[in-house]
């Protein structure tokens, strides 16, 4: 091996030690929920991104693996990119299109112009405020672009999650290249997988509300293990179930004990330590498998069920020599989750009975009216999307349940994609998903017996979480999206492993680029990543600066004493500063910051200088939230309320108004709550939804 080669097997190492550290790490965060949750993983997934591609510009010879499929998701990413670029007006807006955009026009509106009216008929809105206000906000209404996105902020963040879960499958698809790195990084995930299935059940029969005793979170919900949703953490389980499953199919002593001829020496071989090792293995998915049903997730119970009959089909009419397994997977999988099932008890079995009213009548179900109203944003925006990242602010204006409730995702991850990223996007992705399957078929029947059987355990952990996602949005919580990127880039390693472990692979066709032609692109991936990372920079900062904003928020609504209550909110008011200053990529925040500001802003406890202060940072951060969303009613909302504060009486009017249009329930949008409904905004994580 040449000092070249060396200095990239380095690296290359070191980008998949990175890469796993933030799969060990993003359930942990919360799942990688919160933003600087997963700009923490995001810093061990960039990182090892970068040095990965930094080992491709030391390679003699760059060899991609699965160069079809990178090359669709490259396409993919570039696409969600352009969605956020600055367009002409009149590149979006079709002939004839023209007026203001509300809630009962948007079937009759082209695509381009209801995203650009969206942005035209909050210009002026903004600038007039923005007259009084400039000092605060610091924001120019003439700088907000015509993007095809509704939200391109939103889609900014969206297209830097995309680009970590791109780099983990690429990382983890052109790293390993021996059998003891594979199996190390998955023994890893199947340990720290059981620890936390037995945490999680004990955390849940404590009873207590507080995620792992020690956080409380800010929109309460179906909390489970460190996911603030059952179904979440049923959805990532799973997928570790899978490779669990994997792992056990793929020892050594198990495949030779299923080509003995003999029973007698089978029985024998259960004496043996390697038949305790496999025990345990088995003890360990059985407690994985019995968290989810304690987790009484339903559609995770059923992905698992429905992957392991379609996976054990599909074992069956592959080659002879693996379909002596296919009863082993298929009824080993089935046992575990059968006896995982009697321990959780009777309410799991209730749980699943719901499904049959469900059955009865499908048109009643939530999930499925908003899905269906999903797809009516794809009818409006069919080629490009409204934009990655935009759902929870287009959907008010397709919405058919009452506003009583905020839907932050569609509880349908492939409604949701076709919505945000239009038919163009959604069918690359899927695209790209065939030539990785036709990837794996071309490779599978030259690997070895441990390898393939390995890719089944990973291949049931995807199809796991490809079932779910059509009934929940477990991929759009970044821990899960992770893994599963990770997976996929697993799978192809894996079946790139010949026998004996070798990290021989077949003989390559001609490249039909050259060398130098690789580079290039190597060093563009590597600038544009660098760039990108960079660039969110200011965003973790002022990530970072809202956890404490809600850490001093929390502290003031303890205070017991004014001088204690003025202190905290001093304190908050400061790091709402940096917020408003740097965090203007989380419309979201800023709502918050807004709401808490208020609140403060007329306790009679503070003295009147700081109340004025605290309203116009509320001020500020509101005009900035519909800014970096003006499709969103709340964010219009609470700048009408803002400026009501302010008794900028006819500036509130228009953003009420401005409000009402982009909501199909107008008349339950109200500048102020009825005395029944007296509260702060709840965002109920169980559900992804918001209670105006």
């Amino acid at each position: 091996m040449d000092q070249a080669s060396k200095t990239q097997h380095t690296l290359e190492s070191i980008a998949r030690c990175c890469v796993t550290i933030a799969l060990l790490l993003s359930p942990w965060l919360l799942g990688g929920a919160e933003p600087w949750a997963y700009y923490v993983t995001g810093l061990f997934v960039g990182t090892g991104l970068l040095i990965w591609l930094g080992s491709l510009l030391c390679a003699t010879k760059i060899r991609l693996r699965a160069p079809g499929v990178t090359a669709a998701l490259v396409l993919l990413t570039a696409l969600v990119a352009l969605q956020e670029v600055p367009l002409p007006d009149a590149f979006l807006r079709a002939p004839g299109d023209a007026g203001i955009v509300d809630s009962t026009t948007t079937d009759h509106l082209s695509p381009g112009a209801l995203a650009s009216d969206i942005i035209s008929e909050a210009r002026p809105i903004l600038s007039q405020i923005q007259n009084r206000y400039d000092a605060v906000t610091h924001l120019d209404p003439g700088d907000i672009p015509f993007t095809l996105s509704v939200a391109p902020r939103a889609t900014h963040r969206s297209l830097y999650l995309w680009t970590l879960y791109f780099g983990a499958f690429l990382v983890m698809a052109n790293t390993i290249r021996d059998w003891s790195s594979l199996r190390r990084i998955t023994s890893m995930l199947v340990v720290m997988s059981f620890v936390m299935a037995i945490i999680s059940v004990a955390h849940k029969l404590s009873g207590e509300s507080a995620i792992l005793w020690i956080h409380e979170p800010k929109y309460g919900g179906l909390i489970f293990g460190p996911f603030t949703n059952r179904n979440h953490y049923a959805a990532y389980m799973n997928m570790n179930i899978g490779i669990a499953l994997g792992t056990l199919l793929s020892t050594r002593q198990l495949i030779d004990v299923t080509a003995w001829p003999d029973w007698r020496d089978r029985l024998s071989w259960l004496s043996s330590r390697s038949a305790s090792r496999l025990a345990l293995c088995a003890c360990m998915i059985l407690a994985m498998a019995g968290s989810v049903c304690v987790s009484l997730s339903r559609g995770a119970m059923l992905s698992l069920i429905v992957s392991t009959i379609l996976l054990g089909f599909i074992v069956r009419r592959s080659r002879k020599d693996l379909r002596r397994f296919r009863y082993g997977v298929l009824g080993l999988t089935l046992i575990l989750f059968a006896l995982a099932l009697l321990l959780a008890g009777g309410k799991t079995i209730d749980r699943l009975s719901t499904l049959a009213e469900i059955a009865r009548n499908p048109g009643a179900d939530l999930r499925m009216i908003v899905s269906m109203d999903t797809l009516r944003i794809f009818t409006v925006f069919p080629v490009l999307g409204s934009g990655f990242g935009t759902f929870r602010y287009i959907y008010t204006m397709f919405q058919t349940p009452s506003l009583e409730r905020r839907w932050l995702h569609a509880h349908n991850d492939w409604a949701q994609l076709l919505s945000e990223g239009g038919l163009v996007i959604a069918l690359i992705f899927i695209f790209a998903m065939v030539l990785w399957v036709l990837e794996i078929r071309r490779h599978l029947p030259s690997a070895s017996n441990r390898a393939r059987m390995m890719s089944i355990g990973l291949l049931l952990g995807i199809a796991t979480i490809t079932f779910h996602s059509f009934i929940d949005y477990s991929l759009h919580k970044p821990a899960n999206a992770l893994l599963a990127a990770a997976l996929a880039g697993m799978v192809v390693s894996a079946v790139r492993l010949r026998r004996r472990g070798s990290s021989r692979e077949r003989p390559r066709q001609p490249a039909r680029m050259s060398q130098a032609a690789h580079r290039i692109l190597a060093s563009i991936a590597f600038i544009s990543v660098a760039c990108l990372l960079y660039s969110q920079r200011t965003s973790f900062r002022g990530e970072l600066a809202f956890s404490r904003f809600q850490y001093q928020h929390r502290i003031a609504v303890q205070a017991t004493t004014a001088e204690t209550l003025e202190t905290a909110v001093m304190a908050a008011y400061r790091e709402a500063d940096i917020v408003i200053r740097c965090t203007r990529d989380n419309p979201d925040a800023l709502k918050e910051v807004t709401a808490i500001l208020l609140q403060y802003s007329v306790s009679p406890a503070l003295n009147r200088s700081l109340r004025i202060r605290l309203t116009e940072a509320a001020s500020a951060a509101a005009t900035l939230a519909a800014a970096g969303a003006p499709s969103d009613y709340l964010a219009w909302l609470w700048m009408a309320r803002t400026q009501t504060a302010r008794g900028s009486w006819d500036e509130a009017d228009l953003c009420l108004q401005r409000a009402r249009e982009l909501a199909r329930h107008h008349k339950q949008v109200r500048m102020f709550r009825a005395p029944e409904d007296d509260g702060e905004e709840q965002e109920v994580a169980g559900r992804g939804e918001q209670i105006p």
